[in-house]
């Protein structure tokens, strides 16, 4: 892997976790002023994920990475039939 994959990487990993804690925030919220920030925080988070995931794509290079490119994909997409905007 060359370094600039695994910035990318660095950085989608730390997003995803960012986005894991700001939600952990918004479910214990004492109120809705605080849960609101941290929703928010949250969708903002995903704009970066979104924006990491584009520059992983130019990444990839092969049908293997291409398989595990899509895999990251398909694991993003929403199990209950609806999507966040």
């Amino acid at each position: 892997m060359r370094l600039r994959e695994a910035v990318v990487l660095g950085d989608l990993t730390e997003n995803i976790f960012t986005a894991t804690v700001n939600l952990q925030k918004a479910v214990i919220a004492g109120n809705k002023k605080d849960m609101e920030k941290s929703i928010e925080d949250v969708l903002s988070t995903r704009k970066n994920i979104d924006n990491d995931f584009d520059k992983l794509k130019t990444f990839v290079q092969s049908e293997k990475s291409n398989s595990f490119y899509q895999a990251m994909l398909d694991a993003r997409k929403p199990t209950a039939g609806r999507e966040i905007k």
